[in-house]
């Protein structure tokens, strides 16, 4: 009844999916504690502990006693048993990491730019002003920010704009906007002061837009740029600051402080004896960084800690984790071309399906398939008149235009095929396996120095740009 309930208020989370998380939950406790007992067997079995050894805190003023030691054990000598303890730690939480190809709106984006984060603490330069400094350069592209250096940038525009604006750009509306994306901080400008965001649109908005940034972090500017400004970046922030943004976020604060996991979170006790050190999730590699720094410092001290017992505890125990499972055998036998055969099973006969598989969905033979199923069942004629089949020029024509673009919406196919006429669908999908090559051809043309692709040409002159400027530059037309 509930699950009839849910659906008909369009909720999409059935029982099963309910089921399935919590049977994941399961699974997990019940491999961490797999991984628990054969740690402690092998720590056993190579003298590092004992049957009588104490492997928890226990006793009065015990309390995050095992992080101090991990801690520590960085940099100074620690004894076999507080090594066992921090090893147990180390297993129980061993951080992010996702084989999952898609991720969810609200974790946010996993960013990897040290680099560039490395190059503006040395400069002391903000991510607009290096990002506009690549564009002068020539670089068509420009790296993921953190989270933490668009906040910086935007607090140090606020305080030069309150200079200017102190009735506008004040600490308690700083407040109410540090939660807020792109379009509820453009809102909330406008119904508390009446201000709207700069208009901003063109060929050169992204630069336009940086070039405003940059200009507000030094001087005045226009209130209505200012306000565009403060809303785009913390459209920026909140894009980036899920889940993923966050433990990002922290990656990149270990890099700079030249810390371990284990000196982060007593770093965060000392200054904050009351603060929680739960929910606090670091990257997989930072764990694996800190089981290195760990290891070879306590290695100097304590012979038993051998090259093969490091593989054995971090490789095969704590940070094991098994390959995906091959989905071959779901792949479905193909619908026309199978054939059902006999087969004895246990002593039983059974029907099996044999046959070829069926194509992928990326496969260029089925996207060339799907493009000409909606072809053929797109019907058109003149507005309020009855519709008729395309005749075999037209499809060809909306094929071609099909193969190359992504998506067509109705009103670009009605003029494929002839002005003033209307189709049966609101939009159509072309072969989106083509259309992410050429989209991959454009980046490369960009990249080149050319003119970007007008994707509102046709198809043909969209071959034949690519292909003329892959001549000149002398990039192999065989990918073509």
């Amino acid at each position: 009844t509930e699950e009839i309930n849910n659906f008909e208020k369009g909720k999409a989370i059935t029982t099963n999916s309910d089921r399935r998380l919590k049977c994941g939950m399961r699974l997990n406790l019940f491999r961490y504690k797999l991984r628990r007992e054969r740690l402690i067997k092998t720590l056993k079995a190579y003298g590092i502990t004992t049957d009588d050894s104490t492997l928890t805190e226990t006793g009065n003023r015990s309390t995050f006693e095992t992080y101090r030691f991990r801690a520590k054990a960085v940099t100074e000598r620690v004894e076999l048993n507080e090594l066992a303890r921090i090893l147990l730690m180390l297993n129980k939480k061993r951080g992010y990491k996702s084989n999952r190809k898609i991720k969810e709106a609200d974790e946010g984006t996993a960013i990897d730019g040290l680099e560039a984060a490395r190059i503006m603490y040395e400069k002391q330069i903000t991510p607009a002003e290096y990002a506009l400094r690549l564009k002068e350069e020539g670089y068509k592209t420009k790296p993921e920010f953190y989270p933490s250096d668009l906040r910086r940038e935007r607090d140090l525009i606020w305080e030069t704009q309150r200079q200017f604006y102190p009735e506008i750009f004040t600490d308690e509306f700083k407040e109410k906007l540090n939660t807020c994306g792109k379009a509820k901080t453009a809102a909330e400008f406008n119904s508390r002061y009446g201000i709207s965001t700069a208009q901003n649109s063109g060929k050169e908005r992204e630069t336009t837009a940086l070039r405003w940034r940059v200009n507000a972090l030094h001087g005045e500017v226009d209130i209505e740029q200012a306000a565009y400004v403060i809303a785009d970046l913390n459209g920026r922030i909140t894009d980036g600051s899920g889940y993923l943004g966050k433990i990002s976020d922290r990656s990149k604060e270990l890099m700079f402080n030249k810390q371990t996991i284990g000196q982060y979170l007593m770093a965060l006790h000392d200054a904050n004896p009351n603060s929680s050190l739960k929910n606090i999730i670091f990257y997989r590699k930072d764990y694996n960084d800190e089981f290195e720094a760990i290891w070879e410092c306590q290695a100097k001290y304590h012979p038993q800690l051998t090259q093969e017992l490091k593989h054995i505890i971090r490789d095969e125990i704590i940070f094991y984790q098994r390959p995906l499972k091959s989905k071959k055998g779901l792949v479905a036998v193909c619908e026309l071309e199978g054939k059902d055969l006999q087969i004895e099973k246990n002593g039983k006969k059974v029907t099996k399906r044999v046959g070829p598989k069926v194509a992928p969905r990326s496969s260029v033979i089925f996207q060339e398939f799907k493009v000409w199923s909606t072809v053929n069942n797109i019907k058109a004629g003149e507005a309020y008149k009855e519709k008729r089949e395309l005749t075999l020029d037209e499809k060809k024509r909306l094929a071609a235009e099909l193969t190359i673009k992504g998506r067509l919406d109705k009103n670009t196919v009605a003029g494929i095929i002839g002005k003033g006429m209307t189709v049966n669908y609101e939009s159509v999908s072309g072969n989106s396996t083509i259309s992410s090559l050429y989209s991959a051809y454009s980046k490369i043309v960009e990249l080149t120095g050319h003119e970007p692709v007008n994707y509102k040409k046709t198809a043909a002159e969209i071959m034949a740009y690519i292909e003329e400027i892959f001549t000149a530059t002398g990039i192999d037309r065989s990918i073509l």
